[in-house]
């Protein structure tokens, strides 16, 4: 049905990790048959394309779709990455986005204490993050958020997410 749609795309030809600008070795054109949901950059915007950066891993023979690539790279200036592990059950129903904005609140320690008040915790209050990256989860059904979190709030969130007591609550959706 799309045959007659076909159009002169880019590819990329090399795997590039999240990060890495795009240069023109690393793309290449093909013909493919293209419907309108299906995004796609235009062979004729190579020019656009080469030098900016991987927003996500790109792999090898994919075509290149605009959401895949950025101009800036995270953390930005005053920000800094926090990875956190969650089970499922941590985790609210419905995935989490790029660009979600959460809550990462201190758990309970044992027997029900307030980590934050037992002082075995290290986060004391609740700290605003936005979602970076979410991967798949793992064997064991935890998933790596990563979390844009203000410099001053990040090692202590990190402290806290080692010890294994966050949770995440949504407070928007990115549109």
């Amino acid at each position: 049905m799309s045959a007659g749609n076909r159009a002169d795309v880019l590819v990329i030809v090399r795997d590039l990790p999240v990060g890495t600008p795009v240069s023109t070795a690393d793309l290449a054109t093909t013909r493919a048959g293209v419907d309108a949901p299906v995004q796609t950059i235009p062979a004729s915007r190579a020019d656009e394309v080469v030098g900016k950066i991987a927003a996500v891993d790109l792999r090898a023979g994919s075509l290149l779709s605009p959401g895949q690539l950025t101009t800036t790279l995270t953390p930005g200036q005053g920000q800094q990455i926090v990875a956190v592990g969650l089970k499922a059950s941590q985790l609210p129903v419905g995935a989490l986005r790029p660009g979600d904005h959460v809550l990462v609140v201190p758990t309970p320690g044992t027997a029900g204490q307030d980590a934050a008040s037992s002082g075995t915790s290290p986060l004391g209050r609740e700290v605003a993050a936005a979602v970076d990256r979410v991967s798949q989860p793992d064997a064991d059904g935890t998933a790596v958020v990563n979390l844009l979190i203000a410099a001053e709030s990040g090692p202590t969130v990190a402290k806290q997410a080692a010890l294994g007591r966050v949770a995440l609550v949504v407070t928007a959706r990115r549109p």
